[in-house]
């Protein structure tokens, strides 16, 4: 994946809305963090954003 914002911006407005709340939901969240190995008390958002991208919009 070339670069995370560029394909969250291709998707459509009401999808990258209910990305951004997953989003928040998912840095509040210790375990996803950890199942994901990103640091709670300091997240790399890009990571995370790669992360969640792949879970909620990766073709299986």
């Amino acid at each position: 994946m070339e670069n995370i914002e560029s394909e969250l911006n291709k998707l459509p407005e009401e999808k990258r809305k209910e990305f951004d709340e997953i989003l928040r939901d998912v840095l509040y969240d210790r375990d996803w963090c950890f199942d994901h190995n990103i640091d709670y008390a300091n997240p790399d958002i890009c990571l995370a954003k790669k992360q969640l991208y792949h879970e909620m919009f990766a073709k299986v």
